[in-house]
C-alpha cells in the first residue's frame, strides 16, 4: 500500500512543481466592490486555493466520519467485553465438567465400596467361641 501511494504521490507533486515553474509570470487579482488589490504569481493563484479547498474537504470528511469511528470505538469495546464474556464461560464449563468428571468418580468409587461390602457381607466368617475347646484342631466327625 506503501508503494501505490507512493506511485500516486510522486507524479502528481511532479506537476504541481513543473507548473509552478511554467507559470511565474504575475496576475493582478482584485475583488471588485473592495480596494484591494493582489499581485501574485500565477502558480499561487491556483496552488493556494486548491491547497486551502484539499484542506477544507478533508477536515469536512474527516468530521463527516466521526459518527462512524465512534460506531467503531463502540464495537471494540463490546467485542472486547464478549471475548471477556467467552472466556469466563469456557472456564465455567471447563469448572462444570471437572466437577461432573469428580462426581462421576466418586459415584464409581462408592458404587465400587458398597460392592465390596456386600461381598465382605455374604463371605461367611467363622466365629470361634472361646469355650470351644476344640479350636484349632481339625474337624472330625465326633467336634462337629
Amino acid at each position: 500500500m506503501r508503494y501505490v501511494s507512493w506511485i500516486i504521490t510522486v507524479p502528481i507533486i511532479l506537476v504541481i512543481v513543473l507548473f509552478a515553474l511554467s507559470n511565474r509570470e504575475t496576475v493582478t487579482l482584485a475583488l471588485w466592490p473592495l480596494p484591494f488589490v493582489l499581485d501574485l504569481p500565477v502558480y499561487l493563484a491556483v496552488l493556494v486555493p486548491a491547497a486551502v479547498g484539499f484542506v477544507i474537504g478533508g477536515s469536512v470528511a474527516w468530521a463527516s466520519a466521526a459518527r462512524a469511528r465512534k460506531e467503531v470505538k463502540r464495537r471494540r469495546s463490546q467485542v472486547a467485553e464478549l471475548s471477556e464474556e467467552v472466556v469466563r464461560a469456557r472456564k465455567r464449563d471447563r469448572a462444570l465438567k471437572d466437577r461432573e468428571v469428580r462426581e462421576a468418580e466418586a459415584e464409581r468409587l462408592a458404587a465400587a465400596n458398597r460392592a465390596a461390602a456386600s461381598a465382605a457381607a455374604r463371605e461367611v466368617v467363622p466365629v470361634l467361641d472361646p469355650s470351644d475347646t476344640t479350636a484349632g484342631e481339625p474337624a472330625t466327625a465326633d467336634n462337629r
